[in-house]
């Protein structure tokens, strides 16, 4: 049959089919599909014009359709697949030659396998997962099709080196050894001292080929796998002897009740303001975040302040008492206000134990520090957010950054008239911990009376001891005075205590043996927690217990790694460095007995 033949037979022009077959036999087909149908053609050269003649292949007209993959699964066959696990992640040889041979033998579309498959097991046949079985499965057909059956071995694992099992001793000491010594995250390092020490025990000479011992990879995780089980080497490792120093306890037994601990804090607020001064003048600035959080419900509370200092912490903690009573314990830094007289006078004539964190150990009030995180992070929303960090801020400035600002050298790029005032951000973040907080119900019982509230009010300033004169009493160059200091029974030179007004310079309070006296006027003016015995004794054991033998291996460890630096030195200068001989031992001569004192003493004894 020649193509103008078929053509009459069938849809396509004359023209069309002989650029379908001229197409077919450029890419080396032997057929071409017309009206659904194939039809085999063979190519003449060197007859009719062109030299392009194509005689198509004519049993008896009868064009047998082209073989295509079948989309359904005779159950039958499926049976034999019984030993074939689709859902696990590791198969052996047997069960993928049983895979590839079912695939070879049945004329079925590798997808509807893997889907029917699925299905039986209960799975979904999601398209992700249906393609990634499909490209797994092609790549083991291509493999047996290449180099039949071995093809389909595991070959995982079978260059693993002879000696594979980690040795966890030698392991730590070379974590020790070197995974300290000034080179972040110094697996490479710990790789090398591990295979010098293995060696050192195992066999006879030093030499460099690591993987022979134990492969790179094996090894990091034998390191992962330590620092699951003993948090102090994973200490030393991220910070040296400082991370041995941070692992002590913290010192708190668990907090069971309300009020059983508070933590208190302040930082510098990641966001600008406006705060309008007594001249008038509006200044935009970042504040403080002075706060306290009980550590059993999470209630916290929190002020803005234009600085910190003591009287700044006393009010934001007369604040937390109106709202959530007295605590047994306040846990603070060693900021200068929080180990100020002033801030331990106010605790101390409440009755309140408080203890300072070790300097550097912010964990142990990890409860407020996450607070702040968590806050500030809550507000990010607001206008005014500068982010919490110097990388943050410049991106953000960057972002509403203009050539002009740029140029002219402005100092910030924030939209001034979209800023919250002090007072604003204020009212903000204490509505925001009231509602976190539910309004501090769960304090409700421990709220103080209204008469001892006052009382604790007027202990926060700062307390003096001083004598009663003729005139009043004096405090910081003032003379205050009032009628019941000698109506209560007072006399001249007897001592009081005398605490100042936070809010009024002109104010003081006076007290005679804990018991409140009066109101003194300028006279120019018409937590169930380890006791400190009990925490030192905690650190000192756990140091003994714990820290100490951690050091020791570490000193070991580390002179290892000076005889493996040594053998490094040794191997390429091919002699003993002069640092590392021994230096020879010179005896120190005894000095002379005195005979003529000793004869002079057995002559007394004879």
């Amino acid at each position: 049959m020649t193509p103008k033949e078929l053509s009459e037979i069938t849809s396509p022009s004359y023209p069309t089919l002989m650029r379908w077959l001229k197409k077919a036999r450029e890419a080396g087909d032997k057929y071409v599909v017309v009206d659904d149908e194939v039809y085999y053609f063979a190519f003449v050269e060197g007859m009719g014009g062109k030299g392009e003649v194509y005689n198509l292949t004519a049993e008896s007209d009868i064009i047998k359709p082209r073989k295509t993959k079948s989309t359904t699964i005779n159950f039958a066959h499926l049976a034999e697949l019984d030993g074939f696990n689709i859902l696990s992640t590791k198969h052996t040889k047997e069960e993928k030659l049983l895979l590839v041979t079912f695939m070879c033998r049945y004329n079925y579309t590798l997808k509807i396998i893997i889907e029917t498959l699925l299905l039986g097991c209960g799975e979904g046949v999601e398209t992700k997962r249906v393609e990634a079985l499909r490209r797994k499965f092609m790549r083991w057909h291509k493999d047996y099709k290449a180099h039949g059956a071995k093809a389909l071995a595991d070959k995982r694992g079978k260059n693993r080196a002879k000696f594979s099992k980690i040795d966890e001793a030698l392991l730590k000491q070379a974590i020790l050894g070197a995974g300290a010594r000034g080179v972040r995250e110094n697996y490479y390092g710990v790789h090398d001292f591990y295979c010098y020490l293995w060696q050192r025990k195992y066999a006879e000479t030093f030499t460099r080929e690591n993987e022979k011992i134990i492969s790179y990879s094996a090894l990091v995780s034998g390191i992962k796998k330590v620092f699951k089980s003993d948090v102090l080497v994973k200490a030393f490792w991220d910070k040296g002897h400082d991370g041995l120093l941070q692992a002590y306890p913290v010192g708190i037994k668990d907090i069971t009740y309300a009020n059983q601990e508070w933590q208190v804090d302040a930082t510098k607020f990641d966001f600008m303001v406006k705060l309008t001064l007594d001249d008038g003048i509006v200044k935009i600035a970042r504040h403080n975040l002075t706060a306290v959080i009980d550590v059993h419900t999470g209630n916290a509370v929190a002020t803005l302040t234009q600085k910190i200092d003591t009287y700044a912490q006393v009010r934001v903690l007369h604040k937390a008492f109106t709202r959530m009573g007295l605590p047994e314990l306040v846990y603070m830094d060693n900021g200068r206000d929080y180990v100020s007289q002033h801030y331990s006078d106010v605790l101390d004539d409440m009755n309140i134990d408080h203890i300072n964190a070790e300097v550097g150990q912010g964990r142990q009030k990890g409860k407020i520090e996450r607070f702040f995180g968590v806050v500030q992070t809550e507000l990010a929303k607001l206008p005014g957010y500068i982010g919490n960090n110097v990388a943050k801020r410049t991106h953000i400035e960057d972002q509403t950054a203009s050539k002009i600002d740029v140029r002219t050298s402005k100092a910030t790029r924030i939209k001034e008239n979209r800023l919250l005032t002090f007072e604003e951000m204020d009212t903000i973040v204490n509505n925001i911990l009231a509602r976190a907080s539910e309004n501090y119900k769960a304090q409700e019982e421990q709220l103080m009376q209204a008469d001892v509230l006052e009382d604790v009010r007027r202990k926060l300033g700062k307390k003096h001891r001083r004598p009663l004169h003729r005139d009043g009493v004096k405090v910081n160059g003032f003379t205050y005075i009032s009628s019941a200091l000698w109506t209560q029974g007072l006399a001249t030179g007897n001592k009081v205590d005398v605490y100042e007004d936070i809010d009024d310079i002109n104010t003081v309070y006076v007290y005679s043996e804990e018991k409140f006296v009066c109101i003194g006027r300028n006279r120019k003016l018409g937590v169930d927690a380890m006791s400190l015995e009990e925490f030192k004794a905690a650190k000192k054991a756990d140091k003994k217990n714990n820290i100490n033998p951690v050091r020791a291996m570490v000193r070991d460890a580390q002179e290892l790694y000076e005889a493996y630096e040594d053998d490094n030195a040794a191997e390429l200068l091919e002699i003993t460095p002069e640092y590392a001989k021994p230096k020879p031992k010179t005896k120190e001569s005894k000095p002379a007995a005195n005979t003529d004192f000793r004869d002079a003493i057995l002559e007394q004894l004879a």
